[in-house]
Formats: C-alpha cells, structure tokens, sequence
C-alpha cells in the first residue's frame, strides 16, 4: 500500500504534539503523522487502543497513553464498519489543557471532519485495491482462455509482433507444419511461404498492410517441415494495444484442389457449350457474340472490322453419294484445315450452320481479307476429297467477304452478315469454287 500521499496529507494539519495515526483491523500501523519510518508496519494489538478500547466500541474518545512514543494524549479514534481500518486522531493532554479550551469545541468540529475524510480516503484507498485485484484476475483468466483456446484448436494460432516475428506457437503447429512450436517461435511468419507466393504474401501482409485495421485475410501455400506443398488460409487481425498482431492459420489444401476441380470443369462446360461438336469448331452461339462484341469495338476505335461466309459447293449431293457419316467426315476435314488459318489470337472461325463456315477478322483490311479467303479456297481443294456429284470432281468452297470500313454508317453486326451473305450468293451464281467481295455493307432500314 501506498502511504505518501496520506503522510503528506496528513501534515498539512497543525494538531500541536498530537498526531494522526491509520492502521489496519489487525492492528498494524500503516500511516502515522508526525512520521517515523520506523513505527510504520509496527504491531499494536498491546496498544490501550487495541487491547482496551476498540473491543468496547467501535469509535469514541479516551485518555490514552500512546504505544509508540509513551505519551499521555486525548484520542477520538473510529474502526471504519465498512472495511478493515482504525482511523485515531490524538492530541496532547498539555494541549487540550492550554488557554485556549475555549477552540475545543471548534477543534472537535474539524477533528470529526478530518476522522470523516481520513475514512474517506481509507475507504477509497481500498476500493481502488479491490478494484486492481479484479482487472489482474480477469486479466489472468482472460489469458488463460486465450490458452485454453489456443492449445485446443486446429487451426494454428500465432501472437506475432510489430516486426511481423512470431511470439506465441499453439502446438496445432506440428500437424499443420510439422513444426514444434519452439522452432517458430522467433522466425518471421513469411519464413515458410513458398517463393512463388511471396510476392502474394507481401502485397497482403508487407508494409503496406502495417496501418490497415480489420481483418486481412490471404490464401497462399507453405512449406511444411518435410518439404511438402500446402495451400493454406490465413487471417490476421490487429491486437487492441495495437502491439502486433494474432494470426490464424488453417489448411485449406483439399479446399483448394476442389475448387481448382470445379474450375476446370467450368472451363470444359465452357468449351463445350462453345464448342462445335461436329467439327471442333465455335458454335453459332459463339460466334454472334463475338460478333457484337467485335462491332462495338471496331465502331468505338473506328477500326476495320471484315467476315468470311463460307459454303461447300453442292454438299447435299456429295451426301446423297457418299452418305451422311462421310459428309461429317468431310466437314470435319474442312474445318480442321480452316481451323488455324486466321492465325492471329482474336480471329474466329465457326461453324454457322449446317455446311455453313465462318471466320470473323477484327482490324483486318479488305486486301488481307481477299488474301486470306483465297488462302482458305486453296487449303480445301489441296485436301482432295473426291466429289463425284461436283463439276470439279473434288469437294470445293465458295467464299463471300465483307468489311466494315471506319466511320461506316452501319448500325447493326447483322448488315456485315447480310453482305457478306449476298457475296457468297454472287459466288455460288458464277459458277462456285471462288471469292467474292462485297460492297459496303448497307445499314439496315428503318420501318416508318
């Protein structure tokens, strides 16, 4: 207990050769004004006070020879009902005696008060002990929760400092890492982080990341101790003192490989629902919506943007010879050789319906338009595949181009259609086996 402040209280009151004492219920002196540092902690179950007054009252005033120093003195001393504490106030017998008795009555007055303050003070003296002694025991149980928590989860727990090193382990560690907890302890949490995700785990938890409150929550792998890969998950949030951090750790791993599985069967679906089944190629539903998409753009760039419409000359005839299974061969044959031609990443070639082919060519002018048309002609009669049902005697295409020149009027991807469409018609009508290219495509009327 802390006994300055009541020593230093104490002497600003003149009480002549008297003197102001406190202890406690069990008779141990602990402030006494004047001061002597040695009769503080003294013993005084001998005293008269102790031994003949207090087990008679509580409070009242005696003549009472004072056990420290064996002077006669006049005390008015009080045992405080609500907490462990005798309060004394005495003054010398000469004193009491002097010429100015005619004050007593006025020094009775402040003698209660000051009694009354001096209870005061003892009695908040010791709700602030009782009050410390709550905080340090919710302060311990608060802790050992923590522990208990701790050492009982899966997930690892980590008490990490400012400088992002590992204060506390929980012994989840060992099945999580293969690590003992001591082994961490002390080591940088990205001590473990596998090289290719380190720059994933500095952009989370780096410097950047030192004044962000909340939760920061980053998935990544780790290499446990025997050199395996894991995917873990890990959530970091910031101590209320703001000295460092707690740090959760679980493996996510089969988590991880599940969701990898499910994206790539997402991607086949996706492959498959834009995938031609026949011949390998993009579906019709593919193709119209790359079709808007590459007309916006080139309308929004003001950028050429051109179509190939291809047919296979007289198909129905070479499968009223051959048959239908050879006519899928055929197309199939077809397509593969028109497949990579284009050969640039945002080319596309479909599959627009029946012995219908396609090929959309963003940002390609008119004359490598011809030229790769023609290129495509050439690849099919190069394949061979006898037509006995055709002047030529081999399967052949014919090829109808469009393109969209900058600041064309057209409103709509389906004016490209359209004139692409009548130039292979114009191909087919003179005599099949050859390129047309198209005017200017028309933009589409409005109805009145």
């Amino acid at each position: 207990m802390l006994i300055e402040p009541f020593q230093e209280f104490y002497g600003t009151f003149n009480i002549g050769g008297g003197g102001i004492l406190l202890a406690s219920a069990d008779a141990i002196l602990l402030a006494r004004h004047p001061f002597v540092e040695g009769n503080i902690g003294r013993d005084l179950r001998e005293s008269d006070l102790f031994r003949k007054y207090l087990p008679i009252s509580s409070h009242g005033n005696a003549e009472i020879k004072t056990f420290t120093d064996g002077v006669v003195r006049l005390n008015s001393y009080r045992r405080v009902s609500e907490y462990p504490l005798v309060v004394s106030v005495a003054f010398s017998k000469d004193d009491v005696l002097a010429p100015w008795r005619a004050d007593m009555s006025s020094r009775l007055v402040r003698t209660g008060g000051l009694v009354l303050l001096i209870g005061t003070l003892g009695t908040w003296l010791t709700l602030q002990v009782r009050a410390r002694q709550q905080i340090e025991n919710a302060y311990r149980d608060t802790a050992a929760a923590f522990r208990l928590l701790a050492e009982n989860s899966t997930d690892m727990i980590v008490r990490v400092g400012p400088d992002m090193s590992r204060l506390y382990v929980s012994p989840a560690s060992r099945e999580l890492l293969g690590y003992e907890p001591e082994e961490l302890v002390g080591l940088r949490t990205d001590s473990i982080v596998h090289p290719d995700d380190r720059t994933l785990w500095e952009k989370a938890f780096g410097e950047a990341s030192r004044d962000r409150t909340g939760d920061i929550r980053a998935t990544y792998r780790v290499l446990r101790k025997d050199g395996a890969t894991i995917w873990v998950e890990v959530n970091r949030r910031r101590v209320a003192s703001g000295d460092g951090y707690v740090v959760t750790t679980r493996d996510v791993t089969r988590r991880k490989q599940a969701e990898d599985q499910l994206a790539g069967a997402n991607r086949r679906l996706r492959l498959i629902a834009n995938e031609d089944g026949l011949t390998g190629l993009a579906t019709r539903r593919h193709f119209d919506e790359m079709l808007e998409a590459e007309f916006r753009r080139a309308k929004r760039n003001g950028t050429e943007l051109s179509l190939i419409m291809i047919d296979v000359d007289r198909f129905k005839a070479f499968n009223d010879c051959y048959g239908h299974p050879a006519g899928d061969r055929c197309l199939r044959d077809i397509a593969l050789a028109l497949k990579n031609l284009p050969g640039r990443p945002g080319d596309l070639v479909a599959r627009y319906g029946g012995e219908e082919l396609v090929m959309l060519l963003p940002n390609t002018p008119e004359a490598s338009v011809l030229m790769l048309a023609e290129r495509a002609r050439s690849a099919v009669r190069s394949l061979g595949i006898a037509h006995r049902g055709s002047e030529a005697t081999i399967v052949t295409i014919s090829l109808g181009a469009a393109s969209l020149r900058p600041n064309h009027p057209a409103s709509r991807a389906d004016d490209l259609v359209q004139a692409a469409d009548r130039a292979l018609y114009r191909a087919k009508e003179s005599g099949r086996d050859r390129v047309c290219l198209a005017d200017q495509p028309e933009p589409a009327r409005q109805s009145a």
